[in-house]
């Protein structure tokens, strides 16, 4: 092969978004397609054909890559360098895009500027830039074990923690999972009013040996988000605890913060970046005296924060982790015992091992993903645990469309539809537009693929109708990339229409959402 030219097999990556280059390239044979990071991973934004360009151009003279190209088959690419390359650039600020601190083989980048930038953001932060209220809280003999806990996170880099003028439990052991989501909003409404970031508060459960420590963030956190805070989510602390544990309370309370804007996002990342070693270190000496619960719960709130830090970095090696974090949590919750627990860990890394499969686009880790997910089914519902169980079947059904790639099994296919049509029920275009819209556009894509497969006609429609519902929400003025993925997605639903029908008008209509969707990826030189 000319040494213009590169071939790629199924899967291989050709570039990364974030990723430093001084070529673009142009496809000569195959399909590639190209993938956008989201915090839930890897979600395909067009595809691309024979002829197209993309990668760095003369035009945009960044020399990052902006966005990630993946092979579809077999590949084959002529590299064309750019007329004026400029200056190699250093390692972006991590995070800037979530594939920006990954290499080729899923590594963080080990080079000097992206620790010296943590250690500068990290003494750049002075105390009180988070501010965490802690609500009073008595054990049943009377005794305030507030102190305690404002004494151990008193002096955390980046913390400021002040006792909470309010004295409601929000949520207890004994409040029923359907009204905890109206108690968020009460604690919300609560945070804004007096500046705060977080609350916190607890209880101390008979026998009086562990205190329950429970948070709120005064903004509502994405539910599908690996390491995404619950409500429902209890950190079981033993009565008495030291400053020993305040590492991983640290690591707690960043993780739990949702970043009101990017410098924001910015600072927490590299706080939240520093703490895991020191929290990690805690895990690893923990007291023996420890219940199953203690352990697991404290187990489940680090692999929280260690998947926050990864969906910062978009780092493989940060998922792995996280992974095998949430299996050791699993090793001591149990579905009989802290069910709300068991299930949102198996939740999470159901979604963390989507995101690994999307790195290497492994059967097995998907097989695995869709393992936890239906675990996590089995517990959560719609009327107690409404947005995680809509996630869930949302997270399912993106697991199952990926495996049938892999299979061919169209019963995959099938449990897709059903999982989408269950989120479906939950989101809806008044409340949760945004999520709404991404659903259909799931609902879309799969049932376009099981309606050619089937030769089903209405199949088809369907998955037509349910991208143009998306694109009354997904717009070109407020979100061109997924307004164009959508219209990639319209387009190649009317082209099986109208070639199973023989319709013309549904082949011409094809064409135009394809044009669509190519303009703008031209405009934003995403060719």
């Amino acid at each position: 092969m000319e040494d213009t030219q590169r071939e790629y097999g199924d899967g291989d990556f050709i570039c990364r978004e974030g990723d430093v280059g001084d070529v673009a390239f142009v496809i000569l044979k195959g399909t590639a397609e190209l993938l956008k990071a989201t915090p839930r991973g890897l979600e395909r934004a067009a595809i691309l054909s024979t002829g197209e360009r993309f990668g760095t151009s003369a035009e945009h003279d960044h020399g990052v890559y902006a966005a990630t190209i993946r092979a579809v088959g077999r590949v084959v690419v002529e590299v064309i360098p750019k007329p004026h390359p400029a200056e190699p650039l250093q390692a972006q600020d991590a995070g800037d895009s979530p594939s920006s601190a990954v290499n080729d083989e899923g590594r963080e980048p080990s080079g000097p500027g992206l620790l010296d930038r943590f250690s500068d953001w990290y003494r750049a932060v002075g105390p009180g830039h988070l501010d965490l209220r802690l609500a009073q809280i008595v054990d049943e003999a009377g005794t305030d074990v507030t102190g305690q806990i404002l004494k151990v996170l008193g002096k955390q880099p980046g913390l400021r923690v002040r006792a909470a003028k309010v004295t409601a439990q929000l949520v207890t052991a004994d409040t029923p999972p359907e009204h905890i989501s109206a108690m968020a909003e009460i604690g919300r409404e609560w945070l804004k009013g007096a500046g705060g970031d977080l609350l916190a508060w607890g209880e101390v459960p008979p026998p009086g040996t562990s205190v329950h420590l429970r948070l709120v963030s005064a903004i509502a956190d994405d539910e599908d988000r690996p390491g995404a805070l619950a409500l429902t989510s209890t950190l079981c602390l033993p009565i008495g605890f030291g400053a020993d544990f305040a590492p991983l309370l640290h690591a707690v309370a960043l993780a739990a913060a949702v970043p009101a804007n990017e410098r924001r996002r910015r600072t927490l990342r590299a706080l939240l970046a520093k703490t895991l070693e020191p929290a990690g270190a805690v895990l690893r000496s923990l007291p023996g005296e420890l219940t199953a619960r203690e352990r697991g719960s404290l187990r489940m709130a680090f692999a929280n924060a260690v998947a926050t830090v990864a969906v910062y970095l978009g780092s493989a090696d940060r998922f792995q982790m996280a992974a095998l974090n949430y299996r050791e949590a699993l090793e001591d919750l149990t579905a009989e015992e802290t069910p709300s627990d068991w299930a949102l860990t198996q939740a999470h890394l159901g979604a963390i091992l989507h995101i690994l499969a999307e790195h290497h686009r492994g059967a097995d880790t998907l097989t695995a993903a869709a393992t936890a997910l239906r675990a996590a089914l089995q517990v959560l519902t719609r009327t107690a645990h409404s947005r995680q169980w809509a996630a869930s079947q949302n997270r399912l059904g993106l697991v199952l469309y990926r495996l049938d790639a892999h299979t061919g099994n169209t019963e995959l296919l099938k449990g897709a539809l059903s999982a989408y049509q269950s989120a479906l029920q939950v989101y809806n275009r008044a409340n949760t537009p945004l999520i709404w819209a991404e659903v259909l556009n799931n609902f879309a894509q799969a049932g376009q693929v099981l309606g050619q497969h089937l030769r089903n006609p209405d199949l088809i429609a369907k998955a037509a109708d349910a991208c143009r519902d998306s694109l009354a929400v997904r717009t070109r003025s407020d979100t061109p990339l997924l307004w164009a993925a959508t219209q990639n997605n319209l387009g190649s639903a009317l082209f099986m229409l109208g070639q199973l029908t023989r319709n013309g008008k549904d082949l011409e209509d094809a064409g135009k959402a394809f044009g669509r969707a190519r303009d703008l990826y031209r405009k934003q030189d995403l060719r």
